[in-house]
């Protein structure tokens, strides 16, 4: 068998370690009853005491959380209002620019169409003036289409240069020998003239 408890006349019994701890005595006879009542009602007070304070603390826990997530959210939500702002502006300036090249394309397109107008009538006028003038210069004479040449034989066209170039021999041969008299005429001439010079010198030796 376990041996017995020693029984104590005065135990202390302290519910916590705090400065206000309440000693708790055990009431011993007929003052048993209030005794512990009285303890009860110390218990029940600290304890609503412990909890009003772990409630508060609780409380300013959960309130330094709420701000600092509704600050962290409104941080972020700055942030990407900041960006969305940046964007809207870089993309209407994007805008802009796209209008301004537009209205320039359109402008360039618009002067080259009138250049091209004004080269189409300068163009226009030469290409009249041209034909004023030739009209002017081919007078009231039609427009005249060149016959077909007509086809000759082979036989033909040859025998026909051969008659060309015969005659061609003939007349020079013909040249020839009357250029040859000639000069024998030259010839004879000239020794008459050397013979009556001579006959002269002899009469008048």
């Amino acid at each position: 068998m376990p041996p017995k408890r020693k029984s104590r006349a005065n135990d202390v019994v302290a519910s916590d370690s705090e400065p206000d701890t309440v000693a708790l005595r055990r009431p011993t006879g007929t003052a048993l009853l209030p005794a512990v009542m009285n303890n009860i009602e110390m218990l029940k007070t600290k304890r609503d005491r412990d909890r009003k304070d772990i409630a508060a603390k609780f409380d300013a826990y959960v309130a330094e959380r709420k701000k600092a997530i509704a600050d962290h959210y409104a941080a972020e939500a700055e942030k990407r209002s900041t960006e969305a702002k940046a964007l809207l502006i870089r993309y209407a300036e994007v805008l802009e620019r796209r209008a301004s090249i537009e209205d320039s394309i359109e402008k360039l397109v618009e002067g080259s169409a009138n250049d091209i107008d004004e080269l189409c009538m300068l163009l226009e006028a030469v290409c009249t003036g041209r034909r004023e003038q030739l009209d002017t210069a081919t007078g009231s004479f039609a427009s005249i289409t060149p016959k077909e040449a007509t086809k000759t034989p082979t036989t033909g066209l040859a025998a026909r240069w051969r008659n060309i170039f015969s005659q061609g021999d003939t007349r020079a041969n013909e040249g020839e020998e009357k250029g040859q008299a000639c000069n024998d005429d030259g010839a004879k001439h000239k020794k008459g003239e050397r013979e009556g010079d001579n006959a002269i010198d002899r009469i008048f030796w």
